[in-house]
């Protein structure tokens, strides 16, 4: 038994690593809403390059007409970016937290008596608190990943 455990901490440990070099030269996306000063103008798409005095996008709204903007610097009013892919991550990230969180509850508060109810046993608290709990994770963690930061540009 003891032999399963450490073969199961060895492969989780050197999963990780490994797991991690993929994807690696991989290059990070962006995606940027740019408000302008004129009242009606606003830009949607994914971020390009940043130079001395504008900014670069490819637009997402209509890609047929025009697919790169480049956008004066002095004409921005606002600038706010988000990694692509930042909400599905969160979620995955706060539903596998709680998830883990709920069947260590689970199991600490559980009983093992053969006589106990339905929602009294071990094994049943864990799944109903890891089922709970991923679920409200999954919900936290993607409203964290769908905020938007600002960026000053000036």
């Amino acid at each position: 038994m003891k032999f399963i455990h450490f073969f199961l901490f060895l492969a989780i440990t050197l999963a990780v690593p490994v797991t991690s070099l993929f994807g690696q030269n991989k290059e990070k996306t962006y995606k940027a809403w740019i408000k302008t000063m004129q009242p009606t103008t606003k830009y949607k798409g994914l971020f390009v390059a940043n130079r001395n005095d504008e900014v670069e996008l490819k637009d997402l709204t209509k890609p047929t007409k025009m697919p790169t903007l480049v956008i004066p610097k002095s004409t921005i009013e606002s600038f706010k970016t988000r990694r692509k892919g930042a909400i599905g991550r969160g979620a995955l990230i706060g539903a596998a937290t709680g998830l883990l969180g709920g069947i260590v509850w689970g199991l600490a508060t559980g009983t093992d008596d053969i006589e106990a109810r339905f929602g009294d046993t071990t094994s049943s608290r864990a799944f109903i608190g890891g089922t709970f709990y991923s679920v409200l994770g999954a919900g936290i963690g993607a409203g964290v990943g769908a905020i938007k930061v600002k960026i000053p540009l000036k």
